[in-house]
């Protein structure tokens, strides 16, 4: 299981990395032309541009040619849906919705609820999200941590919930400068109070460990 997180991480990160092979042209008249490299040989450059259209200058009219990563974009607020699978200590789906403040280009922070389960039972997650972003363009690999308490759908006296933490490690990409998509691979810790049966007042507590996959959509 390890293995698999690391080799789909390793995939995330290449993927950020190569989906940001974007290039600037310097021309000897003083034009910049930003885009990707359609083609490039020793007579002269295709460009593509942000419109689509694709341009061709040869190398007697360039000065330079160097890659470059557009700047994230700097919004302060940003709002994030995703939807999610636990597999491990009985399967359970998640949602999760995050409304957050950009610190800065890497620095994220954020408030959270969302809907899950455990068993038959079903859990009101309200949490803390702090996400750093590895890198301050439009496609960076983060690493979030949230802490908060899962609230019992069915409290009683003994269903109470519990502490709630956990760690992932994702890929934020996007489209436009204010929609985006994220997935990630983490862990999930839970704490809870749990009445195994309702006919007596037999309670355990369950330290759950589970392996968490999200994906979803990111606006700001």
């Amino acid at each position: 299981m390890k293995n698999n997180i690391l080799v789909l991480f390793s995939l995330l990160f290449i993927f950020s990395v190569s989906a940001q092979k974007n290039s600037q042209i310097v021309l000897k008249n003083g034009s910049i032309i930003k885009g990707k490299i359609v083609n490039d040989t020793e007579n002269g450059v295709k460009i593509e541009t942000k419109d689509g259209s694709i341009w061709y200058y040869s190398k007697d009219e360039i000065n330079t040619l160097k890659d470059y990563d557009p700047e994230w974009h700097n919004s302060k607020f940003y709002s994030s849906m995703t939807f999610g699978v636990m597999p491990s200590q009985q399967f359970s789906g998640s949602f999760h919705l995050i409304n957050g403040y950009n610190l800065n280009s890497h620095w994220n922070f954020g408030l959270g609820v969302g809907l899950e389960g455990f068993g038959n039972r079903s859990y009101l997650p309200v949490f803390l999200d702090a996400k750093y972003n590895l890198m301050s363009t439009l496609s960076t690999p983060y690493i979030s941590i949230i802490g908060g308490y899962d609230l019992s759908l069915t409290d009683t006296e003994f269903n109470k919930g519990g502490f709630t933490t956990g760690l992932q490690l994702g890929l934020d990409h996007f489209f436009t400068q204010h929609i985006g998509i994220s997935t990630s691979v983490g862990y999930r810790y839970a704490y809870l109070r749990i009445q195994d049966s309702w006919w007596d007042d037999f309670v355990t507590i369950r330290e759950v460990n589970r392996f968490e996959m999200r994906f979803g959509l990111i606006f700001k």
